[in-house]
């Protein structure tokens, strides 16, 4: 894979900006799942980078965290994290990137409204249904619980701000997508 010099500092920025989002984090007591900005940065990142390198950016995130820079939520990092309770959720994020990057590639010449209005608040709904399928399921195996224990306590508390976060992302995350493509910082 070739990869510009632009691409390379966006990629890069963006896995940052996935880890000052994941340190925002407050415990959730009756949880090991926290509440954290992570998914926000993760739509971004797929909205503005597209497909290629917003996958790349959540890897880029990940690794960082796995040998142990403290990057994931409460400061933490290492493979534990990865291999913990809420490692199905983080692993998902690249995927997540790249099914809603590469849809919105797919979609490029569709009109403003239809993208801003139909397409974005869905695809990003359809990525937090990506995120809850693999962290419930990796949820449910890691702290051998019940599907639907897991759904209580690592999907259902966290659905409201989830939804919003996709929300807030559909908005802005195009309009940035839009802008940076005519400042020819992004194709």
């Amino acid at each position: 894979m070739k990869i510009n010099t632009k691409a390379l500092i966006l990629t890069g920025l963006f896995a940052a900006i996935t880890s000052v989002c994941a340190l925002i984090s407050i415990p959730v007591p009756f949880s090991p799942v926290p509440i954290t900005l992570q998914l926000a940065a993760v739509f971004l990142s797929a909205t503005i980078l597209g497909s290629k390198y917003g996958s790349l950016s959540q890897i880029v995130y990940l690794l960082i965290g796995t040998v142990g820079l403290p990057v994931f939520s409460n400061f933490s990092g290492g493979p534990g994290v990865i291999l913990g309770p809420t490692g199905g959720f983080l692993i998902s994020f690249p995927i997540i990137a790249f099914i809603v990057g590469l849809i919105i590639e797919k979609n490029k010449n569709a009109s403003d409204i239809i993208m801003r209005f139909l397409i974005m608040p869905l695809l990003l709904l359809f990525g937090l249904l990506i995120c809850y399928s693999l962290g419930t399921l990796w949820l449910s195996f890691v702290l051998k619980i019940s599907l639907t224990k897991a759904i209580y306590i690592g999907v259902l508390p966290f659905i409201p701000l989830d939804v919003i976060k996709a929300i807030f992302v559909s908005i802005i995350g195009y309009q940035i997508r839009i802008s940076l493509i005519k400042a020819k910082l992004i194709n």
